[in-house]
């Protein structure tokens, strides 16, 4: 009977073959404008790769798909998807979705699978009990707010008004310049005549009963999925509030343009889903050793005190000292370059003298 952790990597493996993966790999390796794609970017990438648990999380409208507003125009990025469920299909790796949108319609536009965590209503609706457990009051304040919002920005080319479980959307994407600015002070002002919160979620204008909640939701599949580090991209002042708690080796990505605390600043959700992409190439090929040498083909040396353990290009990758015992210095064997080795090699490439003339003196 197989171990949980052979399960695992079973399972993994049966999923990962039923996914379009070269797709990935030729979408790494393609020559589209690597907007955002910065060195550092990717260094990190490479590290936030190599930690225990790892939680990539994200928005849904503006981050996962170009659109926002009317379901039937927002499918995710082909690419976009099949990256996030391929990183929900490793081991230790967990894939969420923190939406403004309501549970029940961001899984029916997103197509997403059940390995993929998906939260509603800004981080606020986590399962679909969540719309039949509010309480009478919720439902005749916001059929009141509902009522509002209709008479006071309905009757505006472009507009469109969405009920959600917890709050009373207005979608604005559709409408020109000045219909929004209007649509939108307006709905702010119904906002404060209600007693809701007001949220401009890109171009879509929530009046909800609850604050955002993105950041709580965040932390609370921390929490549940024990994941060491988190990665968490978005595009809308609500993701700003998610970013703000990423801390250690996290990595927040803003995805288009508008002030943020995140480190990183990509173009669009294309440039995203090209990170999601190398992401998973960098933690697969982690997680099953593809890049690491073979223990039988490294050397050991000693002077019987301290040993060491050298690579086939003179790294040592594991050294105690300074009894056998002991702590090693280097880690390289099982954590990569971070991890630390003692190397001697060029500074610069040597020459390759069979493509080299010498003239004698």
């Amino acid at each position: 009977m197989p171990t949980p952790l052979n399960q695992t990597v079973a399972d993994t493996a049966l999923l990962t073959r039923s996914l379009p993966l070269g797709l990935l790999r030729s979408f790494v390796q393609s020559e589209a404008a690597d907007d955002g794609l910065t060195p550092t970017l990717l260094a990190e990438l490479k590290i936030l790769a190599r930690v225990p648990g790892l939680l990539v999380a994200c928005n849904y409208g503006g981050t996962l798909c170009d659109a926002e507003g009317i379901s039937t125009e927002t499918l995710p990025l082909g690419s976009a998807a099949i990256a996030l469920r391929a990183l929900a299909a490793l081991p230790n790796t967990h894939a969420a979705v923190i939406s403004g949108r309501s549970l029940r319609d961001l899984a029916a536009v997103s197509r997403l699978p059940a390995e993929v965590h998906l939260i509603g209503s800004h981080g606020a609706e986590a399962d679909m009990g969540f719309a039949h457990a509010q309480p009478l009051a919720t439902e005749a304040l916001l059929q009141k707010a509902t009522t509002a919002v209709n008479e006071a920005v309905g009757f505006h080319k472009g507009i469109w008004v969405e009920r959600k479980p917890v709050a009373v959307s207005i979608h604005t994407r559709p409408a020109t310049a000045d219909v929004v600015q209007a649509v939108t002070e307006t709905a702010r002002e119904v906002a404060r005549a209600h007693g809701l919160f007001f949220i401009v979620d890109g171009s879509v204008l929530d009046l909800s009963v609850v604050e955002p909640s993105k950041a709580e939701a965040l932390e609370a599949l921390r929490s549940r999925l024990g994941a060491s580090a988190a990665l968490y991209a978005g595009d809308a002042y609500s993701d700003e509030l998610a970013i703000a708690t990423l801390r250690g080796p996290d990595m927040g990505v803003r995805v288009g343009p508008g002030e943020t605390r995140a480190a990183h600043r990509l173009r669009d959700p294309e440039s995203f889903a090209r990170v999601l992409a190398i992401l998973f190439e960098l933690r697969r090929a982690w997680l099953f050793g593809e890049d690491a040498v073979g223990l039988e083909r490294h050397s050991m040396i000693g002077n019987g005190s301290s040993t060491a353990l050298v690579t086939p290009d003179a790294k040592i990758c594991w050294m105690s000292h300074p009894l056998p015992d002991s702590g090693s210095l280097f880690a390289h064997i099982l954590g990569g370059d971070a991890a630390g080795h003692f190397s001697v090699e060029p500074v610069k490439a040597p020459r390759c003298w069979a493509n080299a003339t010498w003239t004698a003196p």
